[in-house]
């Protein structure tokens, strides 16, 4: 008599997604293999904001970025702390913080960092150049903080950074350094240089540039 398969056992196998393959093995058996669908993407991190089909992650303090169900593309905005301003007159002021932009950033089921830099104090006494900003990171991916500017007497040049931090008038030595922000092939920088010195520029004595910071 011949082997019996009920439409119940056929109905089952279809319905659950079942189905025979060869067995490759010397017994000539057949084996059933069920391939699940995959999972969908999905994050969590920072206040999530939902806006029509986008839902954004926006981080205020240092937190994880947590990526589960499967790898994906992300669009990133990182924005460093910017610097502070010198202490005293002729300081230049601080540099803004780097940003680094990526449209279509891949990321996979992991635990991303995030953290958000802190902006940097002034100088606080005669001579002291602005603190630079700290560095905002997302992973592996860092925006430089802005470069401290130069201040009175011999700190006269901004630092470098993001954005290099603005030279003091004190003297026309005082040279305008520049954005500094190396970034993977996946995203663009933005950040601009310090400007130079301006005391040779405007043409007024130290008595005249006090004279003009006083009045």
């Amino acid at each position: 008599m011949a082997p019996f398969k009920s439409s119940l056992s056929r109905s089952a196998a279809k319905l659950f997604g079942f189905a025979n393959q060869t067995d490759l093995s010397l017994r000539g058996a057949t084996q059933s293999t069920r391939v699940p669908p995959l999972p969908p993407f999905s994050a969590t991190g920072g206040i999530e904001i939902t806006s029509g089909s986008y839902k954004y992650h926006v981080f205020v303090s240092d937190g994880p970025f947590l990526v589960s169900g499967r790898s994906g593309n992300v669009e990133v905005l990182i924005i460093a702390g910017g610097a502070g301003g010198g202490a005293r007159y002729y300081s230049g002021g601080g540099g803004a913080g780097g940003v680094v932009h990526g449209t279509s950033g891949p990321v996979s089921v992991n635990n991303y960092p995030v953290t958000v830099g802190n902006g940097g104090p002034g100088g606080q006494s005669d001579g002291d150049k602005g603190v630079d900003g700290g560095h905002s990171t997302f992973g592996p991916v860092t925006a430089l903080g802005g470069g401290g500017s130069g201040s009175y007497n011999s700190n006269v040049s901004g630092n470098p950074g993001g954005s290099g931090g603005g030279a003091s008038g004190y003297s026309s030595t005082g040279a305008g350094p520049a954005a500094t922000q190396p970034v993977p092939g996946d995203y663009t920088a933005y950040g601009n240089p310090g400007g130079s010195g301006l005391r040779a520029a405007v043409g007024l004595s130290e008595d005249g540039l006090k004279t003009a910071c006083i009045s």
